[in-house]
């Protein structure tokens, strides 16, 4: 009985060592026809090298298909962040630059004789008149030095104290705007200067909330990033099962 084990054991050996020389591949078939059961084969002869290799290259390419799809995915998501956020900043520059031109009408009058008493009473009932607008933070007038005249409620200091952008568009007679972060908010300052026929007399500062762009943008990171993941699992998965039971059918 024992020489007929050995017997058999040396010869599943010469089996499995034929193969190794005739295609260095082992399947579960060839082994149990030895062994008399699959559930007897060994391991680290039937998963040879050939076998390990063929995966390293299934999860390779797995891998640079992921890689592929996520760069082109990033550069489409990055094209589509730059366009929104230059659309959405042009809108906002539109809506302050016509809220600005219908301000000026209002406010520039009144500059005709800042000695009247009731003057800078008169540009403060035309600031709280705009103030209560959709996205419109706060609004603030100027005169021909810098100093603030009136200004909406609420309005943060940083944005009200900041004369540069103001002097700069009093100084170059054209629009000046920018982004600025007060109160943990981002905010988009418009100034335009204000005439009185032919010279300068203050400035018109329009302040509106800009925190929508920020979040708008946020929302289409996390959106695509969501999509892109779901679609490397359905391209991972769906590779693994192509090259693993059609390609490499014969191989594992």
């Amino acid at each position: 009985m024992a020489n007929r084990v050995i017997k058999t054991n040396i010869a599943f050996i010469w089996h499995c060592y034929r193969q190794v020389l005739a295609r260095n591949i082992f399947s579960i078939h060839n082994c149990s026809r030895y062994s008399g059961s699959s559930s007897r084969c060994l391991p680290c002869v039937c998963f040879t090298r050939t076998a390990i290799k063929v995966m390293k290259y299934i999860f390779a390419i797995i891998g640079s298909v992921v890689v592929a799809v996520s760069l082109v995915a990033l550069g489409f998501n990055i094209r589509q962040v730059d366009q929104e956020k230059a659309t959405l900043t042009t809108n906002l520059e539109q809506r302050a630059s016509l809220l600005a031109d219908s301000l000026k009408e209002s406010v520039e009058p009144y500059y005709a004789n800042p000695s009247q008493p009731s003057f800078q009473n008169s540009l403060q009932k035309v600031v709280n008149k705009f103030a209560n607008r959709e996205r419109l933070a706060g609004i603030a007038l100027y005169d021909n030095k810098g100093i603030l005249l009136a200004t909406s409620s609420g309005l943060p200091k940083t944005i009200i104290e900041n004369t540069k952008i103001i002097t700069d568009a009093m100084d170059s007679n054209t629009s000046n705007n920018d982004f600025f972060d007060a109160d943990g908010e981002n905010r988009y300052v418009h100034v335009d200067p204000l005439h009185n026929d032919e010279s300068i007399v203050g400035a018109l500062m329009i302040v509106q909330n800009a925190g929508y762009i920020n979040t708008s943008i946020s929302q289409i990171w996390k959106g695509n990033l969501l999509r892109l993941l779901i679609q490397v699992i359905i391209f991972s998965i769906t590779i693994f099962i192509i090259l693993r039971f059609f390609v490499f059918r014969q191989v594992i």
